[in-house]
């Protein structure tokens, strides 16, 4: 470890201004030293300490790297150990100990003055080791784990070696959990350890660091979907109680087995929006904006019929928007964080087309009007939807003989939507979206229209 650990921990905070905060560091990796807390709670304490400073908080863990990879942290523990026998010890007693375990003797004054009477009493009670393990007994631990670490890489590491042109080679790897044996014999050296146990622990290191390696490796590369927009499962929509003859705000849910057919109509069970209380309401008796049911209220009060034709679709409107993540270091262009889905899933010969498709489609949706786009995301899309299955089924259709043409004649009927209409809605969208015999069709029937509506006037 380069430099002494006092003058480290001096130099990190006085950088950041944090200097009053030394006694309380000083006390949190002492104890870490002499094993009173794991790693996991000396993170902890550092976080909690330094949360405005994450500088800080990352010089410190380096510190606490340095620690866990040197012989030195064993001898502050063996150091600090043996004052802890002593009733009053004086600087010769911290001199002689620290010599003894070739440590810095103002480091082990810095450390034991740190810890509390209570924490010198625990130390005390430890029973440790006579000695070290030599260079010679590491190295022979390493030789007999190299199997099973080579093994653990080819099963558990694998994507690395496959997707991260930086690891060439499984040796690549070894390296770390080398780093890992030398860290569990450090750790586990300290206190009196058969062979056999010292293996046992060094295997169990070994899995561990493996399994860290893998969740903190390309977490992001790894993860194929990453979501860009969440959006709520559920819809708000609009429920008319003719009981009450008032408009309540409900939230609605895509679940298929909250409805229920009853005395010939379909029930749905939903939410009151303001009190969360579940509620059965009449499907035709919602409405997708509040106006619409106030208007369908001032029919029903007028003895006109007032409910919809239609049920109103309860999925959420807005879909969550999701991207595809690079797998692999090797790509087009490394500073881009994703790539399109269809240039990773699709053949490349159908990838033009295909593209060209989906982006018309888009824009041609974006386009039309409320009901226009109803309409074509029923012709459109290749997944049926339920409502408009549903509304087939109770009159005797079946969605799957349609051909595209009666698909869109069916669509019309149930939308209430004429032929005109939907040629009046097409006519007002983008001519870059239709090719020219489309754009001709549409043009000629909106003419016709023109043609039929001065002859009636």
């Amino acid at each position: 470890m380069l430099g002494t650990l006092r003058v480290r921990l001096v130099t990190v905070l006085e950088r950041y201004n944090l200097v009053e905060k030394l006694n309380d560091i000083a006390k949190v990796l002492a104890r870490y030293v002499c094993r009173l807390i794991g790693a996991r709670t000396l993170r902890l304490e550092i976080r909690n300490m330094f949360g405005d400073c994450e500088w800080a908080q990352s010089d410190l863990l380096d510190l606490k790297e340095d620690l866990d990879n040197s012989i030195k942290k064993n001898g502050f523990f063996r150091a600090i150990h043996a004052l802890s026998k002593f009733p009053n010890p004086i600087n010769k007693d911290v001199v002689a100990v620290a010599n003894l375990h070739a440590v810095d003797g103002d480091d082990v004054f810095f450390l034991y003055h740190a810890l509390e009477a209570s924490d010198i009493v625990g130390i005390s009670d430890f029973i440790l080791s006579d000695e070290s393990y030599s260079e010679e007994e590491v190295l022979q631990i390493i030789n007999s784990t190299t199997r099973i670490a080579r093994t653990l890489v080819y099963r558990k590491l694998g994507f690395i070696l496959t997707h991260d042109q930086m690891f060439e080679s499984a040796d690549d790897l070894m390296g770390h959990l080398h780093i890992a044996i030398m860290r569990a014999i450090r750790e586990y050296e300290i206190f009196y350890a058969t062979p056999a146990h010292m293996n046992s622990r060094v295997r169990k290191s070994l899995k561990h660091q493996v399994i860290n390696i893998a969740e903190r490796h390309g977490r992001e590369k790894r993860q194929a979907v990453m979501r860009v927009r969440e959006t709520r499962s559920t819809r708000v929509l609009y429920y008319l109680d003719v009981s009450t003859a008032s408009v309540k705000s409900i939230i609605a849910y895509p679940d298929r087995s909250l409805r229920k057919k009853k005395n010939g109509s379909i029930v749905i069970a939903v939410k009151d929006a303001l009190t969360l209380e579940w509620m059965v309401v009449h499907y035709k008796r919602i409405y997708e904006t509040e106006d619409e049911a106030f208007q369908a209220l001032e029919m029903y009060q007028q003895g006109v019929y007032s409910k919809r034709n239609r049920f109103v679709d309860p999925s959420p409107q807005d879909i969550d928007d999701f991207q595809l993540n690079i797998l692999s270091i090797d790509v087009m262009d490394a500073r881009e964080n994703s790539r399109p889905f269809a240039d990773v899933c699709m053949d490349s010969k159908e990838l033009p087309a295909r593209m060209e498709y989906s982006t018309r489609r888009e824009d041609l949706l974006n386009n039309l009007g409320p009901r226009g786009r109803e309409f074509a995301e029923i012709v459109l899309d290749s997944a049926i939807d339920d409502l408009f299955d549903a509304w087939c089924e109770e009159h005797g259709y079946n969605v799957a003989t349609f051909d595209l043409s009666k698909l869109g004649r069916v669509a019309c009927k149930y939308l209430n939507l004429s032929k005109t209409q939907l040629q009046s809605e097409l006519n007002k969208t983008n001519s870059s979206l239709w090719e020219d015999h489309q754009l001709d069709l549409i043009a000629s029937h909106a003419r016709s229209v023109g043609a039929q509506a001065d002859d009636e006037n």
